[in-house]
């Protein structure tokens, strides 16, 4: 989720648009989660558990979940993601738009005013096609709000200041911000005093634009009130009074500065650094040097970020010793910077960085340490787009579970190289069906530029290629008539593995002439058919699917139980548990528990009863297993049999990893993509 929050703040950030984050995880874990996603938009910690104060009030039952408000505070989706998401935003500026536009005209003066102060802040050019009018308003407050929208739209009249010095005290703190903001770059020396006084305004950002103005204003006797707030600890507040000091260039606030300088436990010893930038720049390289090799990553993070505010200083260096910083989320910073310098000379040195990185971490994913590779996929992703070819060339050296979280990173990327690359290699003859898969995988994220290939690929000799092009008509949801169309053609093919594919795609329209060849392929078809077969029947009513799973569960290959039993779980019929503990029967040891955390997650009375069973077998991880999906159940017949059982109440066993790709020994199966 978190990449998509950053580029969907980043795309709407000139729009009237607002991301709020809350996290109900500990505070530690939200700590390290803004630092490693690098979180700019406001978060709220909402007490450390699913039961704090603001999920309470928005009744949230699930997590993690996105409710999309409209411009009037009114909750219009909840639960959207991707593309979905975007639409909705999309959508409800389109209406705020609409919404301004109407608020013109308005017989309210407060609406009118807001109406052409927005439109200006937001919509420019619609902004100059109608602000002129609106400096004749009979209401003052719309005059003002006018002045100051004239003012966002590049217009610095002096005939404006009157009505932009009175649109300080407007009631909208969004209006007097850009009044200070206006003062400011009007150099109205006039509102430096009232500046001081704007210090105790209610709103955060009317104090941060008041700062700002202080620093460019020069009133006396400042350096009182700004020494205060620097010391306070508001990290945006701390920040402008740094350097509104500096700005100030007095000598108390130089010698200040300096002793800010030597203090390490100052809340702000960036900000500070950054002020005394502006006073003595010719220093700023050692403190610079300095904060980056702190043992406080946050400080690192903040230092690096900083290094692009040293105007008339070469950073290049510094930049370069940031890739050898330990904390990922540093050294990320570092790179983005280094890719935006486009001299050659740069650009050599950073690819060959780049190339050992890759390597590098080409051995955490040769391993099976799922969560290892986690974090070596947002470092793989934090290298640029650069990566990503090299990443697609080192994929057949990874283990199959490294292959999954590299598909990820390199999929991501979006990179042109990647897209013809994936291609080429699907339209190989690639023994390694698992790896074939992976790189279907990888196109999902080129999903608006692959019909023509995906069609082209159903056209190719190689039936492993058409077993693919089949594969991705159906995963990427092609559900147009002519898509359908190929399916049905796919399902004549005369290769049995061409065929399936083509039922699996089909299966969700519950095609009768799909099931006979999942039917088929489940009964009579090759053992490593059977699973994709199998995924295919579930999409037909259980009493269609069930009995024919039941034939033939014993035939299929012990890697895909766990994945069975998960897709089982979501089932509701008697005859799902009696499969998923059919299944757990023919598991070892370790995958028997996991099996059994699936009939708690299908939380039904034949479940329960099932664990019941389970809690009296003879392996002891088996009984502990059973019992602690009892007592984790919802169920209210768990209890009942927990109680028939004697055993006694304990505190809820934290849950299971229940990952669905964890084959029979523990090892890691390339998931499918149906």
């Amino acid at each position: 989720m978190y990449p998509h929050e950053r580029s969907l703040v980043k795309r709407l950030a000139n729009q009237p648009f607002a991301l709020i984050g809350v996290n109900s995880d500990p505070k530690d874990k939200v700590i390290a989660a803004r630092q490693r996603e690098r979180i700019t938009w406001r978060s709220f910690w909402d007490g450390g558990n699913t039961s704090g104060p603001i999920a309470s009030a928005w009744n949230v039952t699930a997590w993690p979940v996105i409710y999309i408000l409209d411009d009037q505070g009114v909750i219009r989706y909840k639960g959207l993601r991707g593309p979905a998401m975007d639409e909705a935003v999309d959508r409800l500026l389109a209406s705020s738009l609409t919404t301004l536009r109407e608020h013109l005209n308005h017989s309210d003066p407060g609406l009118r005013g807001l109406a052409i102060f927005r439109l200006a802040k937001h919509h420019p050019d619609q902004a100059r096609q109608v602000v002129t009018r609106f400096f004749t308003d009979a209401d003052s407050q719309v005059q003002s709000r006018t002045a100051v929208a004239s003012g966002l739209l590049g217009n610095r009249s002096p005939a404006l200041l009157p009505a932009v010095r009175a649109a300080r005290l407007d009631p909208v703190a969004e209006v007097r911000t850009a009044s200070w903001q206006l003062l400011t770059q009007f150099h109205d020396t006039e509102s430096g005093p009232l500046a001081l006084a704007a210090l105790r305004d209610d709103a955060q950002m009317v104090r941060q634009a008041a700062l700002a103005a202080i620093g460019t204003l020069r009133p006396a006797n400042a350096e009182p009130a700004l020494l205060r707030i620097s010391q306070q600890g508001n990290p945006a507040l701390t920040r402008a009074a740094l350097l509104a000091l500096a700005d100030l260039g007095s000598d108390l606030a130089k010698t200040r500065l300096l002793e800010f300088a030597g203090n390490p436990a100052h809340p702000d010893r960036v900000g500070v650094a950054l002020a005394l930038h502006r006073i003595a720049p010719a220093t700023s390289l050692h403190r610079f040097k300095t904060l980056l090799d702190d043992k406080n990553a946050s400080l690192r993070e903040q230092a690096t970020r900083a290094l692009a505010e040293l105007n008339g200083v070469e950073t290049l260096e510094l930049y370069f010793s940031v890739l050898e910083d330990p904390a990922p989320q540093v050294r990320q910073i570092a790179l983005k910077a280094l890719a935006a310098m486009d001299t050659p000379q740069t650009q050599q040195r950073l690819q060959q960085y780049v190339t050992s990185q890759v390597n590098t971490l080409l051995k955490v994913f040769q391993g099976t340490n799922s969560q290892a590779m986690r974090q070596a996929s947002r470092e793989a992703a934090g290298l640029g787009l650069g990566a990503a070819p090299l990443l697609l060339a080192k994929l057949p050296q990874a283990s199959p579970v490294g292959r999954f979280y590299l598909s990820q990173s390199i999929g991501a990327s979006q990179h042109p190289d990647v897209l013809n690359g994936t291609l080429k290699q699907l339209h190989r003859p690639l023994r390694d069906r698992g790896l074939r898969q992976i790189y279907e995988r990888i196109l999902f994220g080129y999903r608006g530029q692959l019909r023509p290939h995906v069609e082209d690929f159903l056209d190719d000799p190689l039936a492993e290629v058409r077993e693919s092009g089949v594969r991705l008509l159906s995963s990427l949801r092609y559900k147009d008539q002519p898509a359908a169309d190929l399916l049905a053609a796919a399902l004549q093919d005369t290769v049995q593995s061409v065929r399936l594919e083509a039922a699996v795609g089909l299966a969700v329209k519950q095609d009768e002439a799909a099931r006979q060849v999942l039917e088929t392929t489940l009964r009579q078809g090759p053992e490593d058919l059977r699973f994709p077969a199998f995924l295919g029947i579930l999409h037909y009513p259980p009493d269609v699917a069930l009995p024919v799973i039941g034939d033939i569960l014993d035939t299929i290959q012990p890697v895909h139980l766990g994945n069975i039993c998960f897709r089982l779980s979501q089932l509701k019929e008697r005859q799902a548990t009696q499969l998923i503990v059919k299944a757990i029967q023919r598991m070892d040891p370790r995958s028997k528990s996991r099996g059994i955390s699936y009939l708690q997650r299908q939380n039904t009375q034949a479940a329960a009863h099932a664990l019941g069973v389970l809690h009296k077998h003879k392996e002891p991880t088996v009984r502990r297993a059973a019992q602690d999906a009892l007592r984790r159940m919802k169920h209210p017949e768990a209890k009942k049999i927990l109680q028939q059982l004697g055993v006694p109440s304990a505190p809820t066993p934290p849950e299971r990893d229940n990952n669905p790709f964890l084959g029979a020994d523990g090892g890691f199966t390339t998931p499918a993509l149906y």
